[in-house]
């Protein structure tokens, strides 16, 4: 397994939300990550507060040009990734590559995006958080910072 991941690497990509962050105005930021296995290369990320599958499409289009999209993209079995993101997927030449049920280590340089700091990404002045004046903040996002 290991010489197959050595040499396939280049060509691999995983994707997954990351993170649910709420905001001053009480809506929920859902974050979205690309990273290239190889050099567990961030390709993309980027936060909605409504993910669709035409929205996660349109990230995959935007996180790869046509001739730099990786051969795989594994990805968790979430109901976001419907029939849009599959044939959007098809369309670049990419192999979609779900994992296996309730098995989120198959995905684990995606999944251990959830250590990004949600202030670093968003920016401080969004996230109900510790780095903001907001006098709640430590006790309605403490679980979200220090959940590592």
């Amino acid at each position: 397994m290991g010489d197959f991941l050595r040499n396939h690497a280049p060509d691999i990509a995983a994707m997954d939300f990351f993170f649910v962050v709420p905001t001053i105005g009480f809506k929920l930021l859902y974050g979205f990550v690309i990273i290239r296995l190889d050099r567990r290369e961030l390709v993309w990320i980027n936060v909605t507060t409504n993910p669709t599958a035409e929205w996660v499409a349109r990230q995959i289009t935007e996180a790869f040009p046509w001739d730099g999209a990786p051969r795989y993209m594994i990805r968790d079995r979430d109901r976001i990734y419907g029939a849009v993101v599959t044939r959007r997927l098809r369309a670049m030449g990419i192999r979609d590559k779900p994992i296996a049920p309730a098995s989120p280590w198959q995905n684990g340089y995606a999944e251990r995006a959830d250590r990004v700091d949600p202030a670093r990404v968003c920016g401080p002045h969004h996230c109900l958080g510790r780095r903001t004046s907001a006098p709640d903040s430590e006790k309605l996002c403490g679980p979200i910072y220090n959940r590592r």
